[in-house]
């Protein structure tokens, strides 16, 4: 979520509007998730498990596949 020049929400939503079929993860340490609100993503918190990373990616990947 937080960048180094800038903000990972600001770099979401720059995706969104260039390419909105593109699904964004957000990943942070900070637990306000509220901070990832407003943006066209999904969240995942660090440290992640890669039960977590699995998770978040099975629920990502349908907007991955053309057509869906």
């Amino acid at each position: 979520v937080t960048m180094a020049g800038g903000s990972g929400i600001e770099l979401a939503a720059d995706i969104a509007a260039r390419w909105p079929a593109l699904p964004v993860i957000l990943m942070s340490v900070h637990t306000d998730r509220n901070a990832s609100r407003g943006a066209a993503a999904a969240f995942l918190q660090k440290p992640f498990s890669k039960h977590a990373l699995t998770a978040v990616l099975r629920d990502v990947a349908p907007a991955c596949v053309r057509g869906a």
